[in-house]
């Protein structure tokens, strides 16, 4: 039922198999349970990543351990490992796998951040010009702070029971209708402001530089909570309620199992 609703109208605003990747990433840290700790139960999320790449012919460059950026140097000469990066002609995707029993640290955080200024600035001219998105996944809810951060930074989150913000784009703009929500949102207004919270890094370098120097307010606390505390959490649960009404639900463990049958999960 969700693959017939992601798939039958093209969003727009977001590329149609980062939509796509969105969703199943978020099916997966939502039901899949590895039975490793620590170190290896990190390389299994890897590999599983790699696999769901693999299956799809969707063009990984960058494997677990890497120390480029489809194929760039970072400007500053550190060899930076990298989780995955996935490119296609007209964009490419930095990503980075934390499939942790707590909650993600700030300095985590804040080193995937400055990996990918650090390899834009060291990159070829090709390479600076294609839109360059972020997408950190999750096994663990992420703390207010670290969900604050991403967005100021456009860096995509996948956490278990927060419904993806591009995917929550997607819905509003496909003809489906919500739950009733306590606060009524201008969907035009949330649209907007979730193309702002994900998208590519250059774009908010240029949101940053017309902060610093061309006099333009930063996006005030509120507003920041407005997103991810209205929109994102309220207005994403009803969208996931009517989403359960269509199913019966089970759309999202549909999913799962759809994946998990696909990728043989259990022998990751």
């Amino acid at each position: 039922m969700i693959d017939y609703i992601v798939r039958k109208r093209p969003d727009g605003a977001f590329p149609g198999f980062f939509t796509q990747l969105c969703l199943d990433m978020f099916a997966i840290v939502q039901y899949w349970q590895p039975s490793l700790q620590g170190i290896e139960r990190g390389r299994m999320f890897e590999r599983l990543l790699h696999r769901y790449c693999e299956d799809r012919e969707v063009r990984l460059t960058e494997r677990a351990g890497s120390r480029t950026l489809d194929g760039e140097r970072a400007a500053s000469g550190f060899n930076h490992e990298q989780d995955a990066v996935i490119v296609s002609p007209s964009l490419a995707v930095h990503l980075e796998l934390k499939h942790l029993s707590a909650p993600l640290s700030k300095n985590e955080l804040l080193v995937f951040n400055q990996k990918g200024l650090d390899y834009l600035l060291g990159g070829s001219e090709y390479f600076r010009k294609r839109p360059l998105y972020r997408m950190l996944l999750s096994g663990h809810v992420l703390c207010p702070e670290a969900r604050r951060f991403a967005h100021q930074w456009g860096i995509c989150v996948i956490e278990p029971d927060w419904l993806p913000l591009p995917v929550l784009h997607y819905l509003t703009n496909c003809g489906m209708t919500a739950r009733s929500v306590s606060n009524p949102i201008d969907e035009a207004a949330a649209r907007q402001a979730v193309r702002i919270a994900v998208c590519p890094v250059q774009e908010q370098i240029g949101r940053f530089f017309d902060i610093v120097v061309g006099g333009d307010q930063p996006t005030s606390k509120e507003h920041e909570s407005w997103i991810l505390n209205i929109v994102q959490r309220e207005w994403g649960d009803a969208y996931w309620m009517a989403l359960d009404d269509l199913s019966g639900g089970h759309w999202l463990e549909e999913r799962y199992d759809a994946l998990e049958h696909e990728l043989a999960l259990n022998a990751v």
